[in-house]
């Protein structure tokens, strides 16, 4: 019944044979699937889970040791979806994340990966996000307090200046 903190990682895959026009300026474009993850490689992880799953083989221990998440960006796969509905709504769950079948050959991607990080925040890879993403991201308190050293960095500059950051503008 305790509220409790985690780092998460949201992994994003395109689906390059399911398209729709989302923009008319842009034409047809690949739906994209989203999982979201506690950042952790435990044991009993659904991050470690879905990654071994990926590659077709457990990880050793060295291998988990220097194992770096963003190896994933741009790697060809297969995701099982569940279509749940939910208040009106439907969403695609992936429910499960595999390797490619030997011959079997995936589309070229379409949209360039990107990997954003708060610990490494940019802001134009932040404004590229959709924006009920960085609505997500805007209220974690990581973000806050970097919006707040932001503030807090260009009032030192400027005291009697109008600080700019991700939050104000």
């Amino acid at each position: 019944g305790r509220a409790r903190k985690s780092h998460e990682i949201r992994i994003s895959w395109e689906l390059p044979n399911e398209l729709a026009v989302f923009k008319e300026e842009d034409g047809e474009q690949p739906f994209a699937v989203h999982k979201t993850y506690t950042l952790s490689l435990s044991e009993k992880a659904n991050l470690l889970h879905d990654l071994q799953s990926w590659r077709g083989k457990p990880f050793t221990e060295s291998e988990l040791a220097s194992f770096d998440v963003c190896k994933v960006l741009g790697a060809a796969c297969m995701v099982t979806i569940m279509h749940v509905e939910k208040s009106g709504n439907t969403y695609a769950n992936v429910t499960t994340v595999t390797a490619m079948p030997k011959g079997m050959s995936c589309p070229k991607q379409v949209n360039p990966s990107l990997e954003y990080s708060l610990a490494e925040h940019d802001d134009r890879k932040f404004n590229s996000l959709p924006d009920f993403l960085r609505k997500i991201i805007a209220e974690s308190d990581e973000y806050k307090a970097l919006n707040a050293a932001t503030i807090q960095a260009a009032n030192a500059v400027d005291p009697g200046g109008v600080a700019k950051g991700p939050a104000l503008e």
